[in-house]
Formats: C-alpha cells, structure tokens, sequence
C-alpha cells in the first residue's frame, strides 16, 4: 500500500503510506518514474539511521586532494578539460 503522485507528461511518484504492510518508513520514496522517458527507478525500505562520523572525515594529507581523480577519465582527459575550463572561463569575462 502506498501513496501515489501524478504529473505532467507521466510523472509519477509513490511514498510509503501509513498502512503499508510491506514497508516500515512511512513517507519515503519507493518508486520514481520519469514521465518522458519512462524510466523507473526502485527503492526499498531505507534504514534512516545516523552514521559514523568517521565516514565524513576528509583526507588529512593535503596532497591527496590535489591530485587528479582518474576513475572515470585519464590524466590525459583531465588535462584537456582544465583546458576547456579555462577557455570558458575567459570567455565569461570578455
């Protein structure tokens, strides 16, 4: 049992009603869909708890952050986007 929203162009949005049997969050999302795409996205009982300090620490060696990131591009790929960055950024200020 759950709480249903429509929208525009197929939107569609479910929450965790009060008498759900199944799910215990009351209010939470369970289930998105993207009108124009139909895209669905799942959820399922959240566990709302708090979390370990520890897991919001920062690196304490400064260099770390310095450095560029390569899971998702190459040191190559990084260097070619700071340059298109900076080009925007001189654009912006013409």
């Amino acid at each position: 049992m759950c709480d249903q929203w429509d929208g525009p162009e197929g939107f569609q949005y479910w929450t965790v009603s009060h008498y759900d049997k199944l799910y215990k969050n009351w209010g939470h999302d369970i289930l998105f869909k993207d009108g124009p795409t139909g895209v669905k996205w799942r959820w399922g009982n959240f566990n709302v708890t708090q979390q370990p300090d520890e897991r919001f620490q920062l690196f304490s060696d400064e260099s770390t952050c310095s450095k560029s990131c390569t899971k998702f591009m190459s040191e190559e790929e990084h260097t070619e986007l700071g340059k298109h960055v900076s080009f925007l950024r001189r654009q912006r200020t013409l």
